[in-house]
């Protein structure tokens, strides 16, 4: 694990300074409003995820051809993953979204099970849990999302300023970006925007 967080600061310090600002403004993007711009935040963060994991591609591969080391290589990897990723999201996320609710609901049953006497869940409690979750993530998800999408822009930022693995960065961005995002600081609450909107 420590050589993953070397190689992910090394790699974050010597990528293009273009290919780390574009991250660390999509970061702070998607970190401040990510829930308000569910869909462009999507593709932000999976931009950006994209983009970090093509330049370190290129990077592992530069033993092959040090012409993939070249700014404008890098820079071009960084854009043709990051869309790749970016579109890829876009057409599992609904999917997804449901299968990782029915997963979350089986895997609670499952430990409830563990932790009960065997025997004491009857066997339709697993569907019960697999239809809950499916459809209890949805509903759930427009908190999840603020909270999710201040861990991600936390992460993004973090990587762009040569930071990836600090956890006293990660944290306080996370922190404070779903303060922002809950309206629990800086500006109006979403209350006060949809009573403006009508």
């Amino acid at each position: 694990m420590d050589e993953v967080v070397a190689e992910l600061s090394r790699v974050a310090v010597e990528s293009p300074e273009i290919v780390r600002l574009v991250v660390g403004l999509l970061g702070a993007i998607v970190l401040f409003a990510g829930a308000r711009i569910y869909h462009q935040a999507l593709f932000i963060a999976c931009f950006g995820a994209g983009a970090v994991g093509g330049v370190m591609l290129l990077d592992a591969l530069s033993g092959l051809s040090p012409e993939l080391t070249r700014p404008v290589v890098l820079i071009a990897g960084a854009a043709v993953s990051g869309f790749a990723v970016a579109g890829l999201a876009a057409v599992v996320q609904r999917f997804a979204l449901f299968a990782a609710g029915a997963i979350g609901g089986l895997m609670g049953v499952a430990a409830l099970g563990d932790v009960l006497p065997a025997g004491t869940l009857p066997p339709w409690t697993l569907a019960v849990g697999v239809i809950g979750g499916a459809v209890a993530l949805p509903l759930l998800f427009p908190l999840i999302l603020k909270a999710a999408t201040a861990v991600v822009g936390a992460v993004l930022v973090a990587w762009a300023i040569g930071q990836p693995a600090h956890l006293w960065v990660l944290v306080g961005l996370s922190v404070v970006g779903a303060a922002v995002q809950f309206g629990l600081v800086g500006g109006k609450r979403e209350e006060d925007d949809e009573a403006d909107e009508e």
